[in-house]
């Protein structure tokens, strides 16, 4: 029997290690996470663990008019949940504990009782804030224990993919099969609300829903948006109150936290062993434009992933295995068909645990880029020369280029030849002027491609050029 359990998240950095240690924990063979574009460090962590083959992360950004959490589970079922017998897709506030046993025990039961089983619907039980104010590090099944007395209609459910054809967030769709409850009794629902159980009990398993936390961490998630709704909705500060004051407690979770911290154990030293060598690594952007975003590491093998976020929807993924001058390690992405300007980046290297941003007003300037590629890169002579010519376009940013030692250009020797003579001549322009006939014999349609770029005569270079052409023109 394979089993796989699915969520999205976004932010949630602190609890993720205790959330994927606790689902191996019980059982499940296979974990997915869907990543809401998170900027708390959630996602470079996700990217380790998938990384390290302990999970499989996949982007999933909030799309115009789209609950992100529907989309996300929908791409599920059709893409992976195929591959699995049973899957249970939750958040990652959300345990399922079984009363005894594993989830594959769980599952054998209720097959055992009714064998035509397909879906296990299995309801929420509500932890609030057991009292606390602050976050600490202990585990959220150690620090919350205090809950509802009694479960919640709202159910999260167990299911056989093959047997659903769709997943509506709380409840799936059958093809065909049976719809249990967590008492393997045929499930009974609301008639005000379908999608609650009718009369829930605590059954063989519940779903244990930390839903606030302390209140510093309802406040914190009072800042970010829900994956379940299409606007970016808040949470309301209020409802902590609702569930701050519980006196029932259930400790079926707390009894599992060694066997959890124990896990987690594993994977921070399966991260460590992976990651090890990149910890004091950092990323350079070198340059950034309409057809490229090149970029150095520091301190970082040659191979090693690295992960870009666009305007916080597109993710670029490469490795640094760029050989740069100097020594220096990079990698190229290519964004000519990305289809739209690029505001922002945010670029981390996988395993890292930081990423950093920029925005457009932090992106280096053509200058500072002109700096780098001949630097960094003295042989990408089209990336050279098109800098050049558009720091020339104003006459001011022109007389900069005077102080530039630009590499040789043995591919495009017209480049070459082209800057060396602007930049000699602009202010002669009798000279100039015989420089570009000469300049036309040598290099013949080359140098005609590059002359061709100064049409415009508002360009300060393509002012140069048009009047060099308006003398000869009237010299003939």
């Amino acid at each position: 029997m394979k089993l796989a359990i699915c969520a999205i998240c976004k932010n949630e950095k602190p609890y993720l290690l205790e959330w994927v240690a606790f689902q191996q924990t019980i059982g499940f063979d296979r974990i997915f996470i869907y990543d809401n574009v998170s900027e708390d460090g959630t996602s470079e962590m996700l990217a380790a663990l998938d990384r390290a083959g302990h999970i499989e992360r996949i982007h999933w950004p909030r799309r115009p008019d789209v609950a992100p959490q529907r989309d996300a589970y929908a791409h599920f079922i059709q893409t992976r949940a195929q591959d699995f017998d049973w899957v249970l897709i939750c958040d990652i506030d959300e345990f399922l504990v079984p009363q005894s046993g594993t989830v594959v025990d769980f599952i054998n039961r209720a097959t055992a009782a009714n064998p035509n089983t397909s879906a296990i619907a299995i309801p929420w039980l509500m932890f609030g804030s057991s009292g606390h104010k602050r976050f600490s590090e202990d585990l959220v099944i150690e620090r919350f224990t205090k809950c509802e007395p009694s479960p919640s209609p709202s159910v999260k459910t167990l299911f056989r993919p093959k047997h659903a054809y769709n997943m509506r967030t709380h409840i799936c769709d059958l093809i065909d099969g049976e719809y249990v409850d967590n008492t393997f009794a045929i499930a009974e629902w609301s008639k005000r609300r379908p999608i609650d159980l009718a009369d829930p009990k605590r059954g063989h398993a519940l779903i244990h829903h930390y839903f606030t936390k302390s209140r510093d961490e309802w406040v914190r998630r009072r800042t970010m948006g829900r994956a379940d709704r299409v606007e970016d909705q808040k949470r309301d500060v209020a409802t902590f109150d609702r569930y701050h004051r519980q006196e029932a407690q259930d400790i079926s979770a707390l009894i599992r936290a060694p066997e959890v911290r124990g896990r987690i154990s594993s994977l921070k030293t399966s991260l460590a062993e992976h990651f090890s060598d990149i910890q004091d690594g950092g990323i350079a952007i070198l340059l950034v434009n309409g057809s490229w975003i090149i970029g150095r590491t520091v301190n970082v093998p040659q191979g090693t992933p690295i992960r870009l976020v666009i305007n916080e929807t597109e993710e670029r993924r490469t490795t640094n295995d760029k050989r740069l001058a100097g020594g220096h390690l990079g990698f190229c992405i290519n964004v000519r068909w990305l289809g739209q300007p690029i505001e922002k980046i945010r670029a981390s290297i996988v395993g890292g645990s930081t990423a950093f941003m920029l925005t457009k007003e932090q992106f280096p300037t053509r200058s500072e880029t002109l700096a780098n590629v001949i630097k960094y890169m003295p042989s990408a002579e089209q990336i050279i020369f098109d800098l050049a010519i558009k720091i020339g376009s104003d006459k001011a940013r022109f007389r900069s280029l005077r102080k530039v030692s630009f590499p040789k250009f043995p591919k495009f020797p017209e480049y070459g030849d082209f800057l060396q003579g602007v930049l000699r001549y602009e202010t002669d322009p009798a000279s100039f002027t015989a420089f570009l006939s000469e300049y036309k014999t040598t290099h013949r349609e080359a140098g005609e491609d590059v002359l061709s770029k100064f049409g415009n005569p508002t360009n300060y270079i393509g002012a140069l050029v048009s009047a060099a052409t308006r003398r000869t023109q009237h010299a003939l």
